[in-house]
């Protein structure tokens, strides 16, 4: 999952949502075209999950990069712009996602989705997502309310 694979159709402006797009993963079959010719790693390197850069994809890994795309359209930055060594992040988004309406659950969930250990992040998508989507819709709907 990258920047690249979501888009927002337009359309009526009733209701924009979010369409992933590409579910398609590259076959790499040329060592001299993996990472470092150590792996069979596929995919784009920056939304890859550390288990992911050395071949071994997994849920978790998906998980990884959803949470790392949420963080970067949530502040308008690139993660790696925000935190060159990347191992900081988990205890670094609670600072980097100040005032943008999260819970402290929400905000918790994503950190642990960027954990190094796949098995420290949580397992199924939905249940990671949901509240963080929940209180970006109270937010949302709070703001315009008081226009």
């Amino acid at each position: 999952m990258k920047p690249e694979n979501v888009i927002v159709p337009h359309g009526n402006g009733v209701s924009e949502e979010a369409v992933l797009i590409d579910f398609s993963i590259a076959i790499i079959k040329d060592a001299n075209e993996t990472l470092y010719g150590l792996s069979r790693a596929a995919g784009t390197f920056d939304y890859m999950a550390p288990e992911q850069a050395l071949g071994h994809a997994q849920p978790a890994s998906d998980i990884f990069s959803l949470a790392k795309l949420a963080v970067e359209m949530l502040t308008g930055t690139r993660v790696a712009h925000l935190l060159p060594n990347e191992m900081d992040l988990p205890g670094r988004v609670p600072e980097f996602l100040k005032g943008f309406g999260l819970s402290e659950g929400s905000v918790e969930m994503l950190a642990r989705a960027l954990e190094f250990d796949p098995k420290n992040r949580p397992s199924v998508a939905g249940e990671f997502i949901g509240p963080v989507v929940r209180d970006l819709v109270w937010t949302a709907e709070k703001r315009t309310e008081a226009v």
